[in-house]
């Protein structure tokens, strides 16, 4: 007797130490899931907080050649062209870089390369696109990135600059013959007014005077005056 009771004991306690084994391990998982559920939304708060350069892309294989720079929030900017060397330096405040990728080569005729630089930690960012010759751009929003386009677009820009430039120059040369055909005629009309004032002036004709030989005759037979000496009839 005394031996099943320590059976049944042993029994009691064999269930307990499962069903406490069964709880603990439950708890666990429980926690662990919890942890593994919390991890994404962590995540995804620290992603929301800092603003970061995803993905950059370019393609030169077409005209225009356009440069992809996008963000997981809206990115501001700002574009300096720069001379030497020739391209365009883009400044990102506030912004890190996401890519582990940060430096891009390209095969075409516009831009030579690409290169992303996290100034300090948590940004700015600085993206410099060399170029291969001077090539005006233009920089366009795609929902929180932006596309930079060499090439086509700004040529055209160009050209339309180079028409009106062109119709200033024919508009200045319009005016000049204008002024020279005023002073032309001006010229005329004084010319014409002094031809005018010439013509109006009274005519001055000298009378040629010729000595005759009768004139001169009666100018030789005229007596000399006598001389008289007043000091003589003092004396």
């Amino acid at each position: 007797m005394f031996y099943q009771e320590r059976k049944k004991f042993r029994k009691i306690i064999s269930i307990g130490l499962i069903v406490s084994v069964f709880i603990f391990l439950s708890a666990c998982a429980s926690n662990t899931a919890s942890k593994q559920e919390a991890a994404p939304g962590v995540t995804q708060s620290v992603e929301t907080g800092n603003k970061l350069i995803t993905d950059i892309t370019i393609e030169d294989g077409k005209d225009p050649v356009t440069v992809s720079i996008q963000g997981n929030q809206l990115l501001t900017y700002t574009a300096v062209k720069q001379p030497l060397p020739l391209g365009l330096v883009m400044y990102f405040p506030e912004t890190s870089l996401g890519i582990a990728k940060r430096e891009y080569q390209s095969e075409g005729n516009i831009v030579s390369s690409i290169k992303a630089v996290e100034l300090i930690e948590k940004g700015p960012s600085k993206v410099t696109i060399l170029l291969k010759s001077d090539s005006p751009y233009k920089i366009d929003r795609n929902g929180n990135g932006l596309t930079i386009s060499f090439g086509q677009n700004g040529q055209g820009q160009s050209g339309t600059t180079v028409q009106a430039d062109s119709g200033k120059q024919e508009q200045s040369s319009e005016q000049a013959g204008f002024v020279e055909e005023k002073a032309t005629a001006t010229e005329e009309s004084e010319s014409k007014k002094n031809a005018v004032d010439v013509a109006s002036e009274p005519v001055v004709e000298e009378i040629p005077v010729t000595a005759t030989p009768v004139a001169e005759a009666a100018v030789t037979a005229m007596p000399k005056p006598s001389v008289v000496d007043v000091g003589a009839n003092i004396f």
